[in-house]
């Protein structure tokens, strides 16, 4: 049986995209081969972003449900900082790989969420621990705090109504979230291995978008209204909004095509293949948002939301 050679190089990456590239080709297979992969987490620069090494884990976790096998190293420098942090968010032990801790692990409470698999029996309390790190750190009105409340909650969701196959269980996904306060920025990345964008909006019986290419799907799906008919089509534009308008960026990935916020700006461009959806967010936590902007007139905070933000939820200095 032919082999699929997967040389995955953190030393290069600097997009998601870069990274997807290399990737995609175990996506596109057209039988189960064997994947022999090198994964090299040697870096000279920057860091080893949860956001990135989400991506690797969810595709081998979703590969391996497909029952492809692996073999394969993982080069790395076992004393470097940015393999703990690795090891800390569970890189480690999700890819079935041996690494021996020497640290002692402390909370990510508002601080960070390790590299995370949810589906709908835990959703409520994975959604809580990415809360907690927006409540406690983003220096804006209680408004927009909640704006992103709902935002995150929405993606989330969705990804579990239209990331399962037919036949393939029940709907999954992937979360992580990193708050990096020498950058005032929160990264955020959601993902999933399912049936994507362009699928999940042109399916549904009652879709009025029967007709919509991928392309065209990609780049509609921000705008408000849009849905597949089971939702009010208000999370992804809500949240591409308050990006916008924060002067963060946005990373929505799926299939063949992703679309892109940054600088105020959205660009819709074709890529290598990614099984599923992929949403990524980098919030500038010292940039405000006018609430009234983006949410309905009238719209009010529920009770539970003014207890949370009366919560203190602090972080130790150190990752682990």
């Amino acid at each position: 049986m032919e082999e699929i050679n997967l040389l995955i190089d953190f030393e290069k990456y600097s997009t998601h995209e870069q990274l997807i590239k290399d990737i995609s080709p175990v996506f596109t297979s057209t039988s189960k081969q064997d994947i022999k992969f090198q994964i090299n987490l040697r870096s000279s620069h920057g860091l080893l972003y949860s956001d990135l090494l989400i991506i690797l884990v969810s595709t081998v976790s979703f590969l391996k449900n497909q029952g492809f096998k692996f073999s394969g190293k993982v080069v790395f420098d076992p004393l470097d900082q940015k393999i703990q942090y690795a090891s800390r968010i569970n890189f480690f032990s999700l890819l079935g790989l041996e690494y021996e801790e020497t640290f002692n692990r402390k909370s990510g409470k508002g601080r960070f969420i390790e590299i995370t698999p949810y589906n709908k029996n835990n959703i409520s309390d994975v959604f809580n621990n990415i809360r907690k790190i927006l409540i406690s750190n983003i220096e804006v009105n209680i408004e927009v705090q909640q704006l992103l409340d709902y935002c995150m909650y929405e993606i989330m969701d969705n990804v579990l109504n239209h990331s399962a196959f037919p036949d393939f269980g029940n709907g999954d996904g992937w979360c992580s979230s990193q708050l990096f306060p020498s950058s005032d920025e929160i990264r955020i990345l959601i993902c999933d291995t399912g049936v994507g964008v362009h699928k999940s909006l042109t399916s549904h019986p009652n879709s009025k978008y029967k007709n919509l290419d991928e392309r065209g799907a990609i780049e509609m799906c921000t705008e408000k209204g849009i849905t597949n008919s089971e939702g009010m089509g208000f999370g992804l534009f809500a949240t591409s909004e308050f990006i916008k308008h924060n002067k963060g960026e946005m990373l929505i990935y799926s299939g063949n095509h992703f679309s892109k916020i940054i600088n105020g700006t959205k660009i819709v461009n074709k890529g290598p293949y990614w099984q599923g959806t992929l949403v990524y967010l980098k919030i500038n936590i010292k940039n405000p948002v006018d609430y009234h902007l983006i949410m309905p007139e009238n719209h009010s905070l529920p009770d539970d939301y003014q207890y949370l933000l009366s919560q203190s939820f602090g972080f130790d200095e150190d990752l682990w």
